[in-house]
């Protein structure tokens, strides 16, 4: 039997902010999500019992329980399968042309038959219902055939609803359709086809579907993902996360890997993951899953994303106690208010929900006692969102609790605009990416308000106001901010075309480099020393790309830096750490009171100590990043 082994990071040692003396000498319930088991998930089918999971890349099908734990495995020897069903004691099994029967014990070859379809057909999806068996067919053109599920001969076809129609299940008297060009569920009729609904779905690459206990669940080859989902979010064109956090007498969709109020021993790290204006929590939290799963650290990162919902979003009208925006989101303007389009009493700030949220998972120790580092990360509008609540909130310099050694850090990816510290904006004459040269200058004839708020630190909104432009200052040179910019990322699409926005630069790639220039103008690079900028080789405007990269998975999974260990030899000491990208400023004292730096630089560990006259027995040795206000 064939199983994906778990990744697991290395053992740390939680040793950051302390000293090294150198001496002589769960309960049963719906699937919600889980990892495949293989590279390439596709068909999915159930026997109302155990699930049923087609690998395209291993060639191979996986029975798992219902919580997607493998339970055993056998080869299909045929070709790569995709779609699958099952019944009356027959596994059907779709691969290139052709459909075939299988014995689910051990997968052996009862028959098969070729596709009704004429036009050099692609099968997808498989499904039994109404005594026919479904075939959803990429072919020319797309369409769905109903054929006798023992010889093949046709009984039925119409049109796939979409363009790319993916997996097929049979449910509730309807034969329902994913299509991954769309990234709907098509509710059809098994008579001609009629779409009777339709209805967003959690991830967009979608391949094999089926439902099991009244839930869908569909799988994901882009994520490594199977994933179960309802159809309740008809009022919205995007997908709704399934949690809620209270706000009040409203609620804030989420999604969460680990629950945020259930003792954890096995976190070390909160991975917070903002969408864009996509409004995509679930895809989102999928590739932060994914990306985790990539670093060997899936089980010690509980990963959580928002859902910050734009009211352009909603077909018709929400529920009444469910948050949303019609503004400012990503940069911490309040939720809809009382003559918004579905009136709100209450108004709450992105930025103050995610403090509380923060606050709710920090401030009991006994809740995640192991957790070290928190890390906030965006793509597009979530790096917006990203850039301001690393600048404005005051979370980490006076709402983190005292004597928890927690690090934290920000993860900014190919945001459309920063937030800028004075009133100076690029001098274009100047601009040089390829030399690292940027002037920056007053706009001789700026646009009205280029530097609210925002883009500035004018006209401060309600949450940064409370802050004050003068703190807000203060205290971000010592956040602990990474810049991530996709080198490809030059296009125009969803960019902020603003007059504001265009004294920032011509594009986010060029955006990023100029706005780091701009806080080494305005700060000076020595306060910038927990600052760093990154750029990612031929990737675009992909939070996917972004993620994963190798740049992307380090800076999201490095950890702090740590002291991990020490040894003397012929007089010199070896000081070794683990974790971080910043600067490792090693101190020595004999006394642990007067310290002296031996070390303040990026050169990767180990360093050794060559001190004369020899070092003495009670030589202590301390880690430092610099630290913030």
């Amino acid at each position: 039997m064939m199983m994906k082994q778990p990744k697991r990071c290395k053992p740390r040692h939680l040793l950051w902010g302390c000293l090294l003396f150198l001496s002589p000498g769960a309960t049963s319930h719906a699937l919600d999500f889980a990892g495949s088991p293989g590279s390439y998930p596709h068909g999915l089918a159930t026997d109302g019992t155990n699930l049923w999971h087609a690998d395209y890349e291993a060639s191979r099908i996986y029975i798992l329980d219902d919580q997607a734990q493998v339970e055993s495995s056998f080869a299909f020897p045929y070709a790569r399968p995709r779609g699958l069903t099952h019944a009356s004691g027959v596994l059907y099994v779709a691969s290139g042309s052709r459909v075939y029967r299988l014995n689910p014990a051990d997968g052996s070859h009862l028959s098969n038959f070729a596709s009704p379809d004429p036009s050099a057909p692609n099968h997808q999806g498989l499904a039994l219902g109404d005594g026919t068996l479904w075939i959803a067919s990429r072919g020319s053109p797309d369409w769905i055939y109903g054929v006798d599920p023992l010889t093949g001969a046709a009984i039925v076809d119409f049109a796939a609803p979409g363009s790319n129609p993916r997996g097929l299940t049979f449910h509730d008297a309807s034969l329902w359709n994913l299509d991954s060009s769309d990234n709907r569920l098509y509710r059809l009729s098994p008579v001609d086809g009629t779409i009777l609904a339709s209805y967003p779905i959690p991830l967009g690459n979608p391949r094999g579907l089926t439902c099991l206990d009244g839930m869908f669940l569909q799988a994901d080859p882009q994520v490594d993902l199977i994933m179960g989902f309802g159809i309740t979010n008809g009022f919205s064109d995007v997908y709704i996360a399934p949690l809620r956090y209270p706000a009040g007498s409203l609620q804030l969709p989420y999604i969460s890997s680990h629950p945020r109020d259930e003792p954890n021993a096995a976190i070390r790290r909160i991975l917070f993951c903002q969408h864009g204006i996509s409004d995509n929590a679930v895809t989102y939290f999928a590739r932060a899953r994914y990306a985790a799963d990539l670093a060997g650290c899936l089980e010690e990162t509980l990963v959580v994303s928002f859902q910050l919902l734009n009211d352009n979003k909603f077909t018709s009208a929400p529920p009444a106690n469910l948050l949303y925006w019609t503004g400012s989101r990503f940069w911490g303007g309040l939720s809809a208010s009382a003559t918004a389009p579905y009136p709100r009493a209450e108004r709450f700030s992105a930025f103050t929900l995610l403090d509380n949220f923060l606050s709710g998972m920090t401030a009991d120790p006994a809740l995640f006692p192991n957790l070290e580092e928190i890390v906030i990360s965006g793509h597009s509008g979530g790096g917006q969102f990203v850039n301001r609540y690393a600048a404005t909130s005051p979370f980490e310099r006076t709402m983190l609790p005292p004597g928890r050694a927690i690090d934290m850090h920000y993860v900014c990816m190919n945001p459309s605009s920063y937030v800028y510290f004075d009133g100076k904006r690029l001098d274009p004459a100047t601009l040089d990416l390829a030399a690292g040269v940027v002037d920056f200058v007053v706009p001789a004839a700026p646009p009205n308000a280029y530097n609210n708020y925002g883009y500035g630190l004018e006209n401060l909104y309600d949450y940064p106001a409370a802050v004050g432009s003068a703190a807000i200052t203060a205290q971000y040179p010592g956040r602990k901010v990474i810049y991530l910019a996709g080198e490809a990322d030059t296009g125009s699409a969803s960019l902020d075309i603003g007059s504001a926005a265009m004294l920032q630069g011509s594009n986010r790639y060029e955006r990023c480099l100029v706005y780091y220039a701009h806080l080494q103008d305005h700060f000076g690079p020595a306060s910038l020393l927990r600052h760093r900028l990154g750029t990612v080789p031929g990737v675009g405007h992909d939070g996917l790309g972004m993620i994963t990269s190798e740049v992307g998975l380090r800076y999201l999974f490095q950890g702090p830096l740590r002291l991990s260990g020490l040894s003397q030899a012929g007089g010199a000491a070896t000081i070794s750490w683990t974790g971080g990208d910043g600067l490792a400023t090693i101190q020595r004292s004999t006394n642990l009171l007067d310290w002296t730096t031996i070390l303040a630089t990026n050169t990767p560990s180990p360093f050794v100590d060559t001190a004369s006259p020899p070092l003495l027995p009670g030589a202590f040795y301390r880690l430092a990043e610099p630290p913030g206000p």
